[in-house]
């Protein structure tokens, strides 16, 4: 019942969100890239086995609200994925997730007029919707694993980074981000990520652009 709710509540908010982000002033699109890993342990390090950021993406709606004194807010609603590859054994061990991710920008710059460079804080929410594990060279490889095996879908971290307004309307940003969440991929990736991971929260480098009207 508590799922459920919540992913009434998730799906009210996004809709709400999107129709503010595409009528009102301020409203744009957003998508980017985002580079992700997990830590790997020192003793799994010495006997030859590597940790890999997993390509992945990210694409929703976000509101830009000019400030005072050069700050700005700028909350968002993404798809975001996110993942990482471990290397042992000869073997690769690609999982990954997918949310509905909610990042808040507290965004400071200085108004150049045509330009506005900026620095910006950035406390992240997330709801899990999917997630697959990649056994690359195995015969299960793909496979979805079922997403109530998780012991919460919850996610949430922090992230710090700079970007520049051009014109108001063109918006370019890179971000470092961590997930402080227990991130989980059902039960045999729990296995795996314990045996090889210090982490079982991602971290990682994200690249945006995003078109406001």
């Amino acid at each position: 019942m508590l799922c459920f709710n919540m992913k009434k509540l998730l799906t009210a908010a996004v809709a709400l969100f999107v129709s503010v982000a595409a009528y009102a002033q301020g409203g744009g699109i957003i998508a980017g890239y985002t580079a992700s890993q997990m830590s790997l342990k020192q003793e799994v390090q010495n006997i030859g086995a590597n940790i890999k950021s997993a390509p992945n993406f990210h694409v929703g709606f976000a509101y830009n609200q000019p400030l005072v004194l050069g700050f700005a807010i700028q909350p968002e609603i993404l798809y975001s994925s996110k993942g990482t590859t471990w290397g042992i054994g000869g073997q690769d061990v690609t999982g990954r997730m997918s949310y509905i991710e909610v990042p808040v920008q507290l965004q400071w710059g200085i108004d150049l007029i045509a330009l506005k460079p900026y620095v910006f804080a950035e406390p992240f929410v997330g709801y899990a919707l999917s997630g697959k594990v990649d056994l690359n060279g195995l015969i299960n490889a793909g496979k979805e694993f079922d997403i109530n095996d998780l012991d919460s879908r919850l996610e949430y971290g922090f992230s710090v980074g700079a970007g520049v307004m051009l014109l108001g309307h063109l918006q370019a940003s890179f971000k470092y981000f961590w997930n402080f969440d227990q991130c989980g991929f059902g039960d045999y990736m729990k296995n795996v990520q314990s045996a090889l991971s210090d982490s079982k929260g991602f971290s990682g480098l994200s690249l945006s652009v995003g078109l406001f009207f």
